[in-house]
């Protein structure tokens, strides 16, 4: 069912349609008719699901062009939002949902049910619905979420009511006050945002990347989740969103709480995080031998802190220093593909070897990209994001159907997942497909054509910076769709998902079967 929305895009419609063909209504279609949001899917695996984490992201970034998703989605957030204490579902006052699904309409096929039967009783399954807390991000989400709500829309939305789990409605100030109370709660005394699991079948990474295989030593041992550990993502997004709700309400009683943790946050980023000798960030910490650990590997997830407002409050030799190595790092071969940037870099040890990681660099992610780009606008690298920009839309238009990632070998082949196909390859994931994680990406994207383009740098550190990455990576412009389709010619590919499957309980098990503390 298409719902009437009344927003500007519709007046772009056909412009936008020959950027990303589909995209606008794709978008339509996501918007849940119920007055929720935004839908997190309408493929086989997240339809009529709303995930915190893909309603929020997807409603921060089109509230350039249609405000009533975004409040629809605030109003779904807040009224999810923890009120309790629960160790199996991981629920906590003031923290904001993971996964919400009625399995009573989810269009699951016997296989996944039965999967996610056995799921939802491990997870707190009541009354055929699911309400699982296990992300660490998406707190952080909702609280810049409604600030770009007040910055962009309607500053008065602070003293409008919300609704509350518990049938009660509240001042959305306060919930936002929750909101910042739980982050700061998390945060250990040397300005770490701590994660800890306290059920141990939950989802183990509980963060963007968060498929069993996502974070991996170099060695091949996986970062153990059964003792406390911490995300670059979450760490810079969390301080983000402190800094957000002192900007937000300065005149709260828990302001100088927020702002002495973000000075202690802000602090442990560039103290724990940062890795001197490599010139970026760690994309986690892990515990060894009782201690927390950069991990050493190579994820794209170091390019997200890009886009946080912290670096506007330092000093511009470091920030120039550590976005000019930051930038570099990522548009190096071992990231950089004709369709965007791989979620791990191809010079890593993976945990499922030649087989396709739903989070491993075999997977260009639209959403994970799109991350980058917002960090490089912020920057005014707008020739750097530009670049990125071309490769992603040429990548989705090729494949159709707006899939969650696309798959690139390491020699740089595109593919397009096709059960019929006569070449097969076994791997983690088949790509989810008209899903919000990449229909919103494409749609912003494509909306941006209509208006003039940011005007780059024509000279200091951002012109040179650019001029070394672009002399060194191919141009790549826009195409349009069938251009894109038959010159980046992706491959049919069956990805067999058994014995994926067996090798990634294997690599997680260790971890899982161990007591969290």
């Amino acid at each position: 069912m298409l719902i009437y929305i009344k927003m500007s895009i519709l007046r772009e419609a056909e412009k936008i349609d020959e950027v990303a063909p589909g995209a606008v209504l794709a978008y339509q279609r996501l918007r849940n008719s119920h007055g929720q949001g935004i839908y997190t899917s309408l493929g086989r695996y997240y339809n009529h699901t709303i995930f915190a984490r893909d309603a929020g992201m997807s409603a921060k970034f089109v509230s350039n062009f249609d405000h009533e998703a975004v409040w629809e989605t605030i109003l779904t957030l807040a009224l999810h939002q923890g009120r309790k204490t629960n160790l199996k579902t991981q629920e906590e006052m003031g923290r904001i949902h993971h996964e919400l699904r009625d399995y009573a309409a989810w269009n699951g096929r016997w296989y996944d049910r039965l999967g996610l039967n056995i799921a939802g009783r491990a997870w707190g399954m009541e009354n055929r619905q699911l309400l699982s807390y296990y992300a660490a991000d998406t707190t952080a989400t909702y609280i810049r979420l409604v600030n770009k709500y007040v910055q962009n829309i309607d500053k008065s939305i602070l003293d409008r009511h919300v609704p509350c789990s518990n049938g009660k409605s509240q001042l959305l100030r306060e919930s936002l006050e929750q909101a910042a109370n739980w982050i700061v709660d998390q945060v250990d005394s040397d300005g770490i945002f701590i994660i800890n699991r306290t059920n141990r079948w939950s989802l183990p990474y509980q963060t963007f990347a968060d498929s069993v295989t996502a974070y991996a030593w170099r060695d091949g041992k996986p970062g153990d989740v059964s003792k406390p550990h911490s995300y670059i993502e979450v760490q810079a997004y969390a301080l983000d969103a402190l800094e957000d709700a002192v900007r937000l309400m300065p005149s709260s009683e828990s302001a100088r709480k927020w702002r002495d943790t973000v000075s202690k946050m802000h602090k442990a980023l560039f103290e724990k995080f940062w890795q001197p000798s490599r010139h970026v960030f760690a994309p986690g910490l892990f515990e060894i031998d009782g201690k927390l650990k950069p991990l050493d590997t190579d994820m794209v997830s170091v390019g997200w802190a890009l886009n946080a407002s912290f670096w506007q409050h330092m000093a511009d030799s470091h920030h120039q220093a550590r976005i000019v190595s930051m930038v570099k790092r990522l548009f190096r071969e071992d990231f950089l593909t004709d369709v965007g940037l791989r979620t791990r870099s191809k010079g890593v040890p993976e945990p499922l070897g030649e087989m396709i990681d739903y989070h491993g660099s075999q997977t260009v992610w639209p959403m994970f990209n799109f991350m980058v780009i917002e960090g490089l606008r912020q920057h005014k690298l707008y020739r750097l994001a530009r670049q990125l920009e071309n490769r992603l839309i040429n990548g989705v238009n090729a494949i159709g159907r707006f899939p969650e990632f696309l798959v690139v070998d390491h020699g740089g082949n595109l593919y397009r997942p096709d059960k019929d196909a006569k070449k097969s390859k076994k791997g983690q994931m088949i790509p989810e497909v008209e899903i919000a994680f990449t229909v919103v990406p494409t749609l912003t994207l494509a909306y941006r054509h209509s208006y003039k383009r940011s005007s780059p740098a024509s000279s200091g550190w951002r012109y040179n910076l650019e001029k070394s990455v672009l002399s060194e990576i191919p141009n790549v412009e826009l195409m349009p769709a069938n251009e894109a389709a038959a010159r980046l010619s992706p491959e049919p590919l069956r990805i067999k998902r058994t014995r994926a499957g067996i090798k990634s309980a294997l690599f997680i098990a260790p971890t899982m079967i161990r007591r969290p503390r």
